[in-house]
């Protein structure tokens, strides 16, 4: 269902430049496609089937910021409602030819009884929240924070528009450690947020919603380490 496209193992040695190219970023995109639908069944099953109450705005809004949309829900309300006397079970199996992803896997079980909850939770998605963020995919190229410092400057070399561009955000906690373990395996990320490009042409992401390592592709873009 998703090809893997051209994944070859590739070896950074030292501090070799890592590079971004259009095609490398086509190739990737069903496999990325494919790891959100895996995090997202995973989400509408903590919000629907774990939970005993239709959760709150806030908690929506996150999960919108992880790929949840009510699209999403519509569809697969509509699944698991459909004439049959079973459960819906969904569960993914990843290439052999290709190392799988850090995220997705497991299987998740969707009750029917569980529809109603999953399509009301669609209604609330289309009804009452909104998200206007950016989704940018690239490497961490350099990383700033002083000692004791709680947050830190990132730069994020990534495609935006048919250009690689660096993107400077400001980083705190987890998501900068995420960024320095990013930085130091030279492994993809992925940065969601408000991007503002500045009157010299400067791009950056004033507000980082969501900052992580790049779990949806196979971990063949790493570092030779000593």
């Amino acid at each position: 269902m998703s090809p893997i496209g051209s994944m070859k193992p590739i070896i950074i040695e030292g501090e070799q430049e890592l590079l971004i190219d259009v095609q490398s970023e086509l190739n990737f995109f069903p496999r990325r496609v494919t790891g959100m639908m895996a995090d997202v069944l995973r989400e509408v099953h903590s919000l629907a089937v774990e939970q005993e109450r239709i959760p709150p705005k806030e908690d929506l809004s996150r999960a919108v910021i992880g790929g949840l949309s009510a699209d999403a829900c519509s569809a697969l309300a509509a699944m698991v409602a459909a004439p049959h006397e079973s459960d819906l079970n969904i569960s993914f199996q990843w290439a052999l030819t290709a190392a799988p992803p850090r995220a997705g896997g497991e299987k998740v079980e969707f009750p029917r009884e569980s529809a109603g909850a999953i399509k009301e939770i669609g209604h609330i998605l289309r009804d009452q929240v909104s998200l206007a963020d950016t989704v940018i995919y690239g490497f961490v190229s350099s990383l700033d924070r002083d000692p004791g410092d709680e947050e830190g400057v990132v730069k994020v070399k990534a495609i935006v528009g048919d250009r690689v561009r660096p993107v400077k955000m400001t980083l705190h906690g987890d998501s900068y450690h995420n960024a320095v373990e990013a930085h130091d395996l030279k492994l993809r990320v992925i940065a969601t947020g408000s991007l503002v490009k500045s009157g010299t042409g400067v791009l950056s992401m004033p507000r980082v919603d969501l900052f992580r390592i790049d779990d949806y592709l196979p971990l063949e873009i790493g570092a030779a380490l000593n």
